[in-house]
């Protein structure tokens, strides 16, 4: 449970993501978080601020504690499915969609800048050619119903504009990371349907990638009343419902966490519940953790038998050499960068393989929550 947006890192000391991934001078306003994370806003100087906030800002010691509890046979909880779905209801198998085409690689972001303010530093060639020039998320995790529109619209126009596919995070769940260090949200639920529907309307005609709301589910039972889960069920749903209203074209994948997490079942249960059958493309799995690639995709799978199809896509960013051994999740080294960003995996449940949480970015520890660190950007890519 090691990741955050918004920096997009931990949680202070707990597991969680911090939002910080991906903003650059001049994405102001706007968060890109994925795997650790930390909430990064914009000053009056036009250079992003990072704040612990989603990590997503998850909490470290969260994760900790539900990959301990996930040995066992997890519990369903009695939430109640979205309106119209009797409980009875079992989704017709999605067909397996056309591949998507190659990833957008953004022109902004804090590794980018890095690079070029630095010419002279040895580092500069392996960490430009090994992150700076690769794809990554773009996190959206500041409310701001006003200008993320026009945010998005911006961004996605960039990416279409050169025939590529852009990843989003949409991180701004009511009550977001439990209150933990990637705090934060819209701060009522009409307040989030406005957002996530001005969100939605910025993506425009062409195809997209959207990561939704990382932590959402595998945090729903952690702190909130059995009216707050299905207040969130609700909202997922919405979120992926007007999203596809809006721009046909985007595929929609519901964060359910990583395979040290929430069960298959019951990763599939929450899904399911929050309208992913009916609604979205099918699971992101890893945002802003270590766990390897084979064991997400294997996790991932059983996940998707039980929710009746669709596909996948895995975090890689920092998977590399897989989880520390000891459990650490804000910034332990020894961590290596994991495959690169790709739409051509060899394997149709598989739909891509993402750097959501972007590397270098500080989970925490290492410096300021969403800080770009440029050693432990070259250490991950050495």
């Amino acid at each position: 449970m090691e990741r955050m947006p918004l920096a997009r890192h931990r949680r202070g000391r707990t597991k969680g993501r911090v939002l910080t991934a991906g903003l650059g001078a001049a994405a102001l306003g706007s968060a890109v978080v994925i795997g650790g994370t930390s909430l990064i806003a914009a000053n009056a100087t036009g250079r992003p601020e990072p704040t612990c906030a989603p990590t997503g800002c998850s909490s470290s010691e969260d994760r900790k504690s539900k990959g301990a509890r996930e040995s066992a046979s997890p519990k369903r909880s009695a939430i109640a499915l979205p309106p119209g779905v009797p409980a009875s209801a079992k989704p017709t198998p999605k067909p397996v969609k056309a591949a998507l085409g190659p990833l957008y690689v953004d022109s902004e972001g804090q590794a980018v800048e890095w690079v070029a303010a630095n010419s002279g530093d040895s580092r500069v060639g392996l960490i430009r050619d090994r992150i700076a020039d690769q794809p990554q998320a773009r996190w959206f995790a500041v409310d701001n119903p006003g200008d993320v529109r026009g945010e998005v619209r911006t961004y996605a126009a960039r990416a279409a504009s050169r025939g590529r596919v852009p990843v989003l995070v949409a991180y701004n769940m009511t009550n977001r990371d439990c209150g933990g260090a990637s705090a934060g949200g819209a701060d009522s639920a009409d307040g989030y349907r406005t957002w996530i529907g001005n969100f939605a309307s910025g993506l425009g005609s062409g195809t997209s990638i959207v990561v939704l709301e990382p932590d959402a589910l595998p945090h729903l039972t952690d702190c909130l009343s059995a009216d707050g889960h299905q207040e969130r069920l609700d909202l997922l749903g919405y979120a992926a419902k007007t999203i596809k209203q809006q721009s046909p074209k985007a595929r929609v994948y519901y964060d359910v966490g990583h395979s040290a997490w929430l069960g298959p079942s019951e990763a599939a249960s929450r899904a399911k519940r929050a309208g992913a059958a009916r609604y979205g493309d099918g699971i992101a799995l890893n945002t802003s953790n270590y766990r390897t690639s084979g064991a997400e995709v294997a996790y991932g799978k059983r996940v998707l038998a039980a929710l009746g199809g669709g596909q996948l896509v895995v975090d890689t960013s920092r998977n590399g050499n897989g989880p520390a051994g000891d459990g650490e999740w804000c910034d332990p080294s020894g961590r290596k960068l994991g495959r690169n960003p790709t739409t051509a995996t060899g394997d149709a449940q598989v739909a891509a393989y993402l750097w959501v949480k972007r590397p270098g970015e500080s989970d925490g520890c290492s410096g300021a929550a969403g800080q770009f660190i440029a050693e432990t950007a070259y250490e991950l890519s050495s």
